[in-house]
């Protein structure tokens, strides 16, 4: 190999690579970054799943100590207490083992404290449902046809994709009936013993088993109580397609709407619970504030590296 050639790769090599010393992190890019948070308070007001076990177990804090406590020979001041919850409630991530026992092939489902991080943090891939079925009680869900419509203007979904149905419903966060879609939020099935009114759009089933075929993604989300739609068969459900397939999954994500269909990227940290079928998460984004944000991505990201690798490239075929 010429020593143009071997000094060609250094220069790639070099260019495209920041080295830092052994043991440290870079964290300048961490200051530029304006944070999202996405996550609703928990409190006892929180709208939840109208069946018995989820209004039973809503959210409760109780203060176990709040005041001055004897520390030796003076008192200090010490608060903590103890909270009861219903795993599914709030901004929560549904773990892969939330409605199925098993993969196809008969392996276990994740359960919650088994989640790859990798699977709670990448590229917040936005799509909408349409306008027509946004802040009224629809029960539309996402085709094949509108999830190829998207991609036509923002590129394809990706394996890195942590897709995200926006439907509008955060408008209505705080108002049961609004967010559920309904004004009988209690009325169940007879046949199933599920609510049978509740109506808001979501991803439909054929159109989730096509993305996770065809394109693949880390995680699927809504800003709704559901990525389902409000009426949703349960056999053939987004819950179990994606979770089927080992992907987790997060609900009633707030401030969707200031998110762009693409670019900034999503983490939600959920608790690390043994067994557990999900959890209350803390979710934000960044890369969210307006295309000139410095810590969003784009469809050329690393551009600056793919430039100088076509350079090199083009060089050695030149010196070869």
């Amino acid at each position: 190999m010429s020593t143009a050639v071997m000094l060609t790769i250094v220069l790639f090599v070099g260019a495209s690579a920041t080295p830092l010393e052994p043991g440290t992190i870079s964290q300048t890019w961490w200051r530029h970054c304006e944070l999202l948070d996405m996550t609703y308070t928990l409190s006892n007001e929180t709208t939840t799943f109208p069946i018995e076990n989820y209004i039973k177990y809503q959210f409760e804090l109780t203060p176990l100590v709040k005041g001055m406590v004897p520390y030796g020979s003076s008192d200090i001041y010490l608060h903590y207490g103890k909270f009861c919850t219903i795993e599914h409630i709030g901004t929560h991530l549904d773990a892969p083992n939330h409605v199925l026992r098993t993969l196809k092939e008969g392996k276990e489902l994740f359960t919650l404290e088994k989640v790859p991080l990798t699977d709670v943090i990448g590229e917040a891939c936005v799509i909408d449902v349409p306008e027509e079925h946004k802040y009224v009680r629809s029960n539309y869900k996402l085709t094949i046809d509108d999830i190829k419509k998207w991609e036509e203007i923002n590129g394809l979904l990706h394996e890195d994709c942590i897709v995200i149905i926006r439907t509008g419903q955060e408008r209505f966060w705080g108002n049961q009936n609004d967010f559920l879609g309904t004004d009988t939020p209690e009325h169940l099935d007879p046949k199933t013993g599920w609510p049978d009114t509740m109506a808001w759009p979501g991803l439909g089933a054929e159109a989730a088993e096509w993305i996770l075929a065809n394109r693949g993604l880390k995680a699927i989300g809504a800003d709704s109580m559901s990525f389902d739609a409000g009426q949703a068969d349960y056999y053939k459900s987004v819950h179990t397609v994606v979770l089927g397939a080992n992907k987790p999954g997060f609900e009633n994500l707030a401030l969707v709407s200031k998110l762009p269909a693409r670019g900034a990227t999503l983490i939600g940290l959920p608790m690390k619970n043994k067994g557990g079928s999900g959890s209350p998460v803390r979710v934000m984004a960044y890369g969210w504030n307006g295309p000139n944000d410095p810590c969003r991505m784009t469809a050329g990201a690393n551009t600056a590296v793919g430039s100088i690798l076509l350079f090199a490239i083009s060089f050695l075929i030149v010196l070869l």
